[in-house]
């Protein structure tokens, strides 16, 4: 992903290109599984998408409507527990299913950009551009879900 708004595959042993998608209106927002056979890449208003990594074509496998808005923030999508987690320009912080991209709970944490979450055994640390710092507790969240 770059600002052209392209998503690009690169073989990291050649750096050839596989192949190349203006399909989607993505922007320096991505992740990857833990088994590192998916891509999450979050479109510049309110998608979020899981792309195969091993074919040679694009395969998309879900699109989910995470109703974050328009945003352009650089925070990268973890998978964690089960869940694709980031945060959004506007403070949100936001958890999709991992295999169907469902949205299972968002949490207001402030009102700047979020930075990309990490994952503890208590729960998920966040920051933001204004310094704040949250710990967002399971059990909290657990409790909230949609």
């Amino acid at each position: 992903m770059a600002p052209d708004r392209y998503l690009t595959a690169i073989d990291l042993e050649s750096g050839n290109e596989i192949w190349r998608s203006s399909r989607f209106q993505v922007r320096e927002a991505i992740g990857i599984s833990k088994d590192g056979h998916t891509v999450f890449a979050r479109t510049m208003q309110d998608t979020v998408i899981a792309i195969r990594t091993a074919p040679d074509t694009m395969a998309v496998e879900w699109l989910s409507d995470a109703g974050f808005g328009y945003d352009f923030a650089a925070c990268m999508l973890i998978e964690d527990q089960e869940e694709v987690v980031f945060g959004t320009k506007n403070g949100l912080l936001i958890a999709l299913g991992r295999h169907d991209g469902g949205v299972r709970w968002k949490r207001k944490v402030g009102v700047t950009a979020i930075a990309t979450p990490v994952p503890t055994e208590a729960g998920i640390l966040v920051s933001d551009l204004d310094g704040c710092v949250a710990l967002i507790d399971r059990d909290h969240i657990a409790s909230d879900r949609h």
